[in-house]
C-alpha cells in the first residue's frame, strides 16, 4: 500500500554495516518488508550490503515492489563476490571514501575495482562523501571519472554514522572550503567535465560544479522527513542521513506509523521556518536554507547551510 503521509516519492538511504555487527537476516527482511508496505520509491543500500548472505532475500522482497534500488560497494573481496552472485544487474556505486585514502591518494585500487566489476557485466558509478580530507582529491577524481566514462559520479549529503564519526566536527566542510574549491575548480575545468553525469545533493556545490546553476533537477530546500529518510545500522529511521534524530525503529513500528509521528511533524515545522542567517536573502526561494541537519552541528552559522557564507 502507499504511505498516506507522504505526498511525494520517498527516497530512503539504508546503511547496512559489516556482517559481523549487522542485524540478523530476519530483521533485515523485516525492514525490507516494511519499506515495501510503506510505499518507498527509491532505495540506496549503503555500507556493506554485498557482503551479506541475506542480500538475496532482501532483494527478493524489494524488487517485486518496483523500488528503484542502488547498491554501494567498497570492492572488498567479499563484496565483489556478492556482486558476482547478483542474478540481475542492479545500479552500483563504488565508495571512493573506502577506495581512495585522503592521506595517500592512489587511484590504482579504484581502477582495479572498476575493472573487476565491469568484468562481471556491471557498470558501476562512483560515490564520494566530500569531507575536508578529500577536498584536494576532488579535481583529479572528477577528471579520472570522466576518463573512465563512469555512468554517474554522486556527491551525496554527509551521513552521520560510524564511518565519519571520528573528528567529524573538524572534517565537515563549510563556506570557507567552498571558496577554496572555487579557486581550484575554475570555469575552464568545469566545462571540461561537462560530459560527466553528476548527482550533487548540496545546492552550493551544485552551483560550482554543474556549470548550470539554473538547471538543477534536485528538489528545492531541505527534504529531510519529506522526500528523504535514513535508516541506520540498528533499523532506526531518521529525517535524513545528515540529521541525528530518530523517529523510532522499523523493527518495532511500520513506516507509516513512524512517518505520522509528532516528532516527524515537528521536524518539518522546524524546516519550514527560515533560519536567522537567511533573513533578507534574495535566494531564499531557491534553497530555503539548504541542509538543515548539518547546520545544527555548527550554531554560529545561525541555522543556514554550512556551505553558505552569507545571505545574497
Amino acid at each position: 500500500m502507499s504511505n498516506p503521509q507522504v505526498d511525494t516519492p520517498l527516497r530512503v538511504h539504508w546503511f547496512i554495516p559489516p556482517a559481523a555487527v549487522a542485524l540478523s537476516p530476519e530483521k533485515l527482511r523485516l525492514i525490507a518488508t516494511r519499506l515495501v508496505s510503506g510505499g518507498v520509491f527509491e532505495l540506496l543500500l549503503d555500507g556493506y550490503p554485498l557482503a551479506h548472505d541475506a542480500l538475496g532475500d532482501v532483494l527478493s522482497i524489494l524488487r517485486p515492489a518496483g523500488i528503484r534500488i542502488t547498491l554501494v560497494s567498497g570492492a572488498s573481496s567479499s563484496e565483489t563476490a556478492g556482486a558476482s552472485r547478483l542474478d540481475a544487474p542492479i545500479p552500483l556505486l563504488l565508495d571512493l571514501n573506502r577506495l581512495v585514502t585522503a592521506q595517500a591518494p592512489n587511484l590504482s585500487l579504484s581502477a582495479k575495482a572498476l575493472e573487476a566489476h565491469r568484468s562481471l557485466g556491471l557498470d558501476p558509478g562512483l560515490v564520494l562523501c566530500l569531507l575536508r580530507p578529500w577536498l584536494p582529491l576532488l579535481r583529479p577524481l572528477l577528471s579520472w571519472a570522466l576518463e573512465q566514462q563512469v555512468p554517474l559520479f554522486k556527491l551525496p549529503n554527509i551521513p552521520l554514522d560510524a564511518r565519519f564519526r571520528h573528528d567529524f566536527e573538524q572534517q565537515i566542510c563549510r563556506a570557507s572550503d567552498l571558496g577554496q574549491l572555487r579557486s581550484e575548480l575554475d570555469s575552464e575545468f568545469v566545462r571540461s567535465i561537462a560530459d560527466l553525469k553528476m548527482q550533487i545533493h548540496d545546492l552550493f556545490l551544485w552551483e560550482l560544479l554543474s556549470g548550470q546553476p539554473d538547471n538543477r533537477m534536485e528538489y528545492s530546500g531541505c527534504q529531510a522527513a519529506n522526500t528523504l529518510a535514513y535508516i541506520d545500522a540498528q533499523g532506526n529511521v531518521h529525517p535524513c542521513a545528515s540529521w541525528p534524530l530518530s523517529f523510532g525503529s522499523l523493527l518495532q513500528q511500520s513506516l507509516p506509523e513512524l512517518w505520522s509521528s509528532a516528532l516527524r511533524e515537528q521536524c518539518r515545522q522546524y524546516i519550514a521556518q527560515p533560519p536567522k542567517g537567511c533573513h533578507g536573502c534574495a535566494d531564499w526561494g531557491i534553497c530555503f536554507g539548504g541542509c538543515r541537519g548539518l547546520s545544527q552541528l555548527h550554531t554560529s552559522q545561525s541555522g543556514r547551510d554550512l556551505w553558505c557564507d552569507a545571505p545574497r
